[in-house]
């Protein structure tokens, strides 16, 4: 049996190797491929293509035969006649797969390989794709491109930090929108035991950063040359099939710096023609909010410094590389490779090798008249516009909506029409469509109820929707709290309007849980000396904003007890976004980004537990805690200086955090006992990562195991008294440890060296035998 096997592995071999030494000498330089396996088999995945299922092959690969497991990949291409491929192949040093697609829409089989080449000149990261001659069991089954795997190899491959976080938008509305579900529209590539955390913190990010600071915040958020140059390629090669699916996300650990990646490149360059709008990323953006608009994509065009780099970049790239004398000979030079196999492949659309060539011409034609409108769009059509107050918005009776103007040659257009409707496809008899109005808002009064809007600026015949496509809110729909709470009350799955100041009494309780929106009126607040708890869900998040996009509310005041939970703050304005003296205070899994406060949070005299928090360029301080007990652990703290202070506090864990970018000390402790300080993750501090000043009352202050990157010091301690640092990891900064009176102050430290520990270990030995010897010769001086 094992002799048969082997002939028949040898034959195939050699059979296979032969007709690849056949086509490099009589037909042309593309490469091919040989899959061997049961006919009736392979026929079966084609009939079950919706499946993931594999089979058994043989598979020559580069003149080596592996054992292999073949099946059908792809989302919607898996209908089409010709099915792209995914096989794994045993190797003698692991596994290695191969994406084998079909490309069945590109019938000039250039698409995916021109765009993924475009990527690499421009220094941008792309994945490798080549022409593969495919055959099954001896027979030519079709031209198929090879695509390089997006996963950990790739990331190393591009010295990239393959511990970081790589999502791949595998689904249809992977959009980043408020509609996104990072769980269900995403894959996650890398680091599957975790969560995908920080891909939902960067979807909050994106729809809470104003367009008018958009700038700053990808500067410091995402790798700004990666991100500008990849969205200008896309606008020149009409990539019209991403920013919703087909691309890639990866967060760089080291700096948390995000990535843009391409993924399916197949339609571009002509797949949907050269009038294409420069900001396209919705199929259904001028009709209705059937598909939300990424908000990465619509706020780099709407910022004005953003924008203007991009512009730039599209016009440098023309200059560089996107041009006829850059890509014609690359194009003809695929075409004399291709021609060849064009009549002998059965499987693909192409009737004929001349359809193909007019096919191959309508690229060329695509890369000389794709700048050139693009040009047209941005001076002659419509510009990006915002809608403000574009979701969950809630109104009493009068419904005012608004948006920024748009631009058509450096004018400001006064034709815009609006959409009011009970459903987001805008298709009920309840639709309203209001027409040719001149200015940049509507007021009207609506029935209780809730409501979608659109707004088209039109030029002629020709629309373009403002950023967003779906806006949804609320007429009079919701509770109103005034005045002062006095006694226990409840409201679970509302919307909320606050329009004075809050009290909560000391004897008072309120408690706002489920699926709920609070609206507060500009420059009012919270001032609990009760109880008050908010509680959301991982699923539904309490949004809690001013009522107006213009203004900002004054946060929350507490002296009582606090417990707030899965709570998103927009728009807070004042000394903090919460302040809690005395009492007892909870903040878990909360969100605050870009609010214009002294200090994000501050604690004080109160025994705390704040943990899983997210707070992002919040103006001042961080979290603050003044004689203090409890915990804060697994929180993120971006772009804040002093981004977790505590002074005089005492029995405190502060651990699991990740502090980035602090403005100051990413960990100050000021005095206190008992602070234990471990497992940090501290890059890029302006002064120290941990910051620690001592006194003759500061004991039992333990630093350990934190690991801290690229600081300008470590740890610097000051005062006098005595610390205990033990197993911290330092990278990068420009001065590990620093004391600034070294006479002052003791540093103990547990870790001991391998020299000392093997005398230890010796001299026990030693020990050991001269008591065994003792009590051997005392039982033989007793037997005697």
């Amino acid at each position: 049996m094992f002799q048969k096997l082997y002939i028949y592995s040898m034959r195939i071999f050699f059979i296979s190797t032969f007709l690849v030494l056949i086509n490099s000498m009589l037909i042309g330089q593309v490469d091919s491929i040989f899959i061997f396996c049961d006919s009736t088999n392979f026929n079966n995945l084609y009939d079950n293509y919706l499946e993931d299922a594999y089979i058994n092959c043989d598979v020559n690969y580069e003149g080596e035969l592996h054992k292999s497991k073949i099946r059908i990949r792809g989302s919607s291409s898996r209908d089409f006649p010709k099915k792209s491929l995914k096989i794994k192949m045993e190797l003698l040093n692991g596994k290695k797969s191969l994406n084998l697609n079909a490309d069945y829409l590109d019938k000039s089989y250039m698409h995916q390989y021109l765009s993924s080449l475009l990527y690499k000149k421009m220094g941008q990261i792309s994945f490798d794709c080549t022409h593969k001659i495919v055959f099954l069991n001896n027979q030519l089954l079709g031209i198929y491109i090879e695509v390089e795997n997006v996963d950990t190899t790739f990331l190393r491959r591009h010295n990239l930090n393959s511990s970081g976080d790589l999502y791949k938008a595998s689904k249809d509305y992977a959009n980043l929108s408020w509609f996104d579900d990072a769980d269900y529209y995403w894959e996650k590539k890398t680091n599957k035991h975790l969560n995908n955390t920080s891909l939902k913190n960067i979807i909050y990010d994106l729809n809470i950063v104003p367009y008018q600071k958009f700038y700053d915040y990808v500067k410091n958020s995402f790798n700004y040359n990666n991100l500008i140059s990849s969205v200008a390629l896309n606008s020149l090669i009409g990539n019209g099939s991403t920013y919703y699916h087909n691309y890639f996300l990866y967060n760089n650990t080291f700096d948390n710096k995000w990535y843009y990646l391409p993924w399916d490149l197949d339609k571009t360059m002509s797949s949907y023609n050269e009038y294409l709008r420069y900001d396209y990323c919705s199929w259904s953006d001028t009709l209705s909010g059937a598909m939300p608009e990424n908000p990465l994509l619509k706020k780099l065009f709407l910022n004005p410094k953003t924008s203007s780099d991009l512009l730039t970049k599209i016009h440098l790239l023309t200059k560089t590389f996107y041009n006829p004398k850059i890509l014609y000979p690359i194009i003809d030079s695929l075409s004399i490779l291709l021609k060849p196999y064009i009549a002998l492949d059965q499987y693909d659309q192409l009737s004929s090798v001349e359809e193909w060539e007019k096919e191959v011409e309508k690229i060329k034609q695509y890369i000389v008249n794709r700048p050139l409108q693009i040009q047209y769009q941005v001076k002659h059509k419509p510009s990006p516009f915002y809608l403000y107050n574009n979701y969950n918005n809630l109104f009493k009776d009068s419904v005012q909506l608004s948006w920024s103007p748009s631009y058509i040659n450096q004018k400001i257009c006064t034709n815009y029409s609006v959409k009011i409707s009970d459903s987001k496809l805008f298709d009920t008899k309840n639709t309203r469509i209001y027409k040719n109005i001149k200015d940049t808002f509507l007021i009207d009064k609506l029935d209780v109820g809730q409501y979608y809007w659109h707004v088209n600026a039109q030029e002629k015949e020709y629309k373009h929707n403002g950023y967003n496509s779906r806006n949804i809110f609320w007429v009079g729909k919701f509770d109103s709290l005034k005045d002062t709470i006095t006694k226990k009350t409840i409201i679970e799955n509302k919307n909320i309007i606050i329009d004075q100041n809050l009290i909560i009494d000391p004897d008072g309780e309120l408690i706002i849980k489920g699926n709920s929106t609070i609206q507060i009126n500009p420059n009012c607040k919270i001032l609990n000396f009760g109880k008050l708890k908010i509680i959301g869900s991982e699923n539904e998040s309490i949004v809690m904003k001013c009522s107006d996009e213009y203004f900002a509310w004054g946060g929350i005041y507490s002296e009582g007890f606090l417990d707030m939970e899965y709570i998103d703050f927009m728009q807070v304005e004042g000394e903090s976004i919460v302040r809690q003296i005395g009492g007892e205070a909870k903040m878990i899994n909360c969100r605050a980004t870009y609010n214009n406060v002294r200090e994000t949070v501050s604690f004080n005299h109160c025994p705390v537990k704040i943990t899983n928090n997210y707070f992002n360029t919040n103006g001042g301080e961080g979290i603050l805690f003044l004689d203090c007990s409890g915990i804060a652990t697994d929180n993120s703290v971006l772009n804040i200086k002093d981004a977790i202070e505590a002074t005089s506090c005492n029995n405190m864990k502060i651990a699991n955090n990740f502090i980035l970018n602090s403005g100051d000390d990413g960990i100050d402790i000021n005095y206190g006992f008992n602070i234990s300080v471990y497992n940090n993750t501290i890059i890029k501090s302006f002064d120290k990562g941990i910051s620690l000043t001592l006194d003759s009352l500061s004991k039992l202050n333990l630093i350990k195991n934190n690991t801290l990157l690229s600081n300008n010091i470590g740890i610097g301690i000051e005062g006098s008294g005595t610390a205990m640092l033990n197993k911290n990891i330092y990278q990068n900064n420009n001065t590990k440890v620093f004391i600034e009176h070294p006479r002052t102050i003791t540093i103990n430290s547990k870790k001991q060296n391998t020299y000392t520990k093997n005398i230890i270990y010796i001299l026990v030995f030693f020990i050991t035998v001269i008591l065994f010897i003792k009590v051997f010769l005392s039982k033989i001086l007793n037997n005697n």
